[in-house]
């Protein structure tokens, strides 16, 4: 056990020292066109779909982005406005595509669906701003 307490303790702080590490400029525009692409290769996908179906792909990809390019941000400058953002980008990325799938159902469920991912985005929207004071 002890024998591998210090192979672990120097993997978790090269982990560490990695990710302090200043992102350069370059890494930067590199990881930014990635996402863009993946954006793009993303939505090629959605277009073979049709309906609701398309719709929630749609949804998916974008809320997928907005998180990769508040992630970057972070991981580019590195504060706690960019932390937020992205835990705001991943709240608003999930009621999205809730939203979308409660469009598959009709009158009141579709009400209730709305009605709950209305709640559960409120919640982590509470959650969020109670941990920032």
């Amino acid at each position: 056990m002890k024998k591998l307490l210090l192979p672990c303790l120097l993997a978790l702080s090269t982990l560490a020292m990695a990710q302090t590490k200043p992102m350069l400029a370059s890494e930067y525009q590199a990881a930014k066109s990635r996402i863009e692409a993946d954006h793009t290769a993303a939505e090629g996908r959605c277009a073979a779909m049709e309906g609701n179906a398309k719709n929630i792909c749609e949804k998916e990809v974008e809320g997928q982005s907005k998180v990769a390019r508040a992630e970057l941000e972070q991981r580019y400058k590195p504060s706690a406005s960019n932390s937020r953002k992205v835990a705001e980008a991943k709240i608003n990325a999930e009621y999205e595509i809730a939203t979308e799938k409660c469009d598959e159902m009709k009158g009141a469920a579709e009400e209730a669906c709305e009605k709950e991912a209305k709640a559960r985005r409120d919640r982590s929207r509470a959650d969020l701003k109670s941990s920032k004071t």
